[in-house]
């Protein structure tokens, strides 16, 4: 028997439970579709367990700075296995609380791989127990993506790992080769440094994290030098040894899960290996979207979720909901942190101001002493364009200026009084006053 549903969304991740949670939101009875763990990549194999073990070696890295709090810490150790455990169980905790949400709108979770059975609207799910047909009246595409390895790589198989497996390692490597320093590379090459492991990571680009600023990238490369990371930039992987590595993670991309949907049963476009779609979420069949990884417009949870949710609201109410790409705040979880949002280069029509995070109180408070916080904004408006942040709580700095960039705010509308002292955040406004008569926390440096 075939059940029909108003709508079903192929994939739990950002973009899938979002998707499934706004559809039940407007009363549509909604089926929500995965062959592996609710919550999908994010969750369960990418943003939170990396930031699991980023924390654990923040605490790690904290101890050896304890004696400037007055506190002595002895005999302690860490235990890579421990840590594993604990980053399971914490995982296991977040995934039964987004069930539980889900459960709650009543929306009905099916366990298995979907395909599209031909153009009418029907996916065929095949599970261990059987074969399960359904039709929706409306479908949402959100089967993520994953790790993508370059055919001409030739890696012992057990020395390679993908950033799937290396969340799986029960020993912890004593010489690590990253290939690709990308947000991925950059993080794990942080976190395993910590860890104790001798890291190599490897750039076939002039510059890690290719995407962000030059000055962003400079200093993070900087920190990673005085973690011990060694850095090769500008290096082709066939001109290194894999021999020397204990095991190599290849972090160069990942691909949208496409393989198995049966696209061209439903006539979707998918010819550029993701699926095209309109500012509207919408694929070249009308009652079919899209939204997250599998769309490579930008792939991280926060667009993905957006995408999801806009895409539920499009398909059930009709509307012509949006996602704005033109200001997407990227974060890497480095040590400290980095990200960066907007245009973050100069040029003929932008510059940039500068103010260094050793000059803030509460950076200081927290034996942070590297970084910057850096605002790009238009040299005729005054209009903020961008910034690239590297300092603790990064990622969260970014979002205010992410706001501004939003709604076009003035470079004069980071005001003083608007910033907690002491807070991180008030070296946003002293970004501004170096543009200004001075950052108040600057000593002079030249004739007024």
């Amino acid at each position: 028997m075939t059940e029909n549903f108003d709508v079903a969304i192929i994939g739990s991740g950002p973009a899938g439970h979002s998707a499934a949670i706004r559809s039940a939101q407007l009363k549509a009875k909604t089926a929500l579709i995965d062959n592996s763990l609710i919550g999908g990549t994010c969750l369960n194999r990418g943003c939170i367990p990396t930031k699991f073990l980023w924390e654990v070696a923040k605490t790690k890295k904290k101890q050896s700075k304890t004696s400037s709090y007055a506190i002595t810490c002895a005999n302690s150790e860490f235990n890579f296995s421990l840590a594993n455990s604990l980053l399971n169980k914490t995982i296991s905790v977040l995934r039964k609380g987004l069930l539980a949400t889900i459960n709650s709108y009543k929306i009905e979770v099916i366990e298995g791989t979907a395909s599209f059975k031909d153009a009418k609207n029907t996916i065929l799910i095949e599970n261990n127990n059987g074969n399960r047909t359904i039709t929706a009246k409306k479908i949402i595409i959100a089967s993520g993506a994953e790790p993508s390895i370059p055919s001409n790589i030739n890696i012992d198989q057990s020395k390679l790992l993908t950033s799937n497996e290396i969340l799986k390692l029960d020993k912890l490597p004593q010489s690590l080769l990253i290939i690709g320093a990308g947000a991925v590379g950059v993080e794990f090459a942080s976190i395993f440094s910590e860890f104790g492991s001798a890291v190599t990571l490897l750039e076939i680009q002039k510059q890690i994290l290719p995407s962000a600023d030059i000055d962003l990238a400079t200093e993070v490369e900087k920190n990673l030098l005085r973690q011990g990371v060694k850095i090769l930039k500008g290096t082709n992987s066939f001109d290194v040894n894999f021999a020397n590595f204990e095991k190599i993670l290849v972090a160069s991309g990942r691909k949208p899960a496409l393989n198995k949907l049966s696209l061209n049963n439903a006539l979707i476009n998918s010819t550029q290996n993701y699926i095209p779609i309109d500012e509207f979420m919408c694929t070249n069949i009308k009652n079919i979207y899209a939204a997250g990884d599998v769309t490579a417009k930008a792939a991280l949870a926060h667009v993905g979720s957006a995408q999801g949710i806009a895409a539920a609201e499009n398909a059930l109410l009709g509307a012509k909901q949006t996602v704005d790409y033109s200001a997407i705040p990227w974060a890497v979880f480095s040590f400290p942190q980095a990200a960066w949002v907007g245009q973050t280069q100069n040029n003929g029509q932008s510059e940039s101001v500068e103010f260094p995070i050793s000059a803030n109180s509460r950076a200081f408070l927290e034996s942070e002493r590297n970084g910057f916080v850096k605002i790009f904004f238009d040299k005729i408006s005054q209009t903020i364009t961008g910034a690239s942040i590297v300092g603790p709580n990064a990622e969260e700095l970014i979002s205010v200026l992410t706001i501004a960039i939003k709604n076009k705010m003035l470079l004069s509308s980071l005001k003083r009084e608007l910033f907690f002292h002491p807070s991180i955040s008030e070296a946003i406004n002293s970004s501004w006053e170096v543009a200004n008569y001075g950052a108040i926390e600057l000593p002079l440096t030249k004739d007024l």
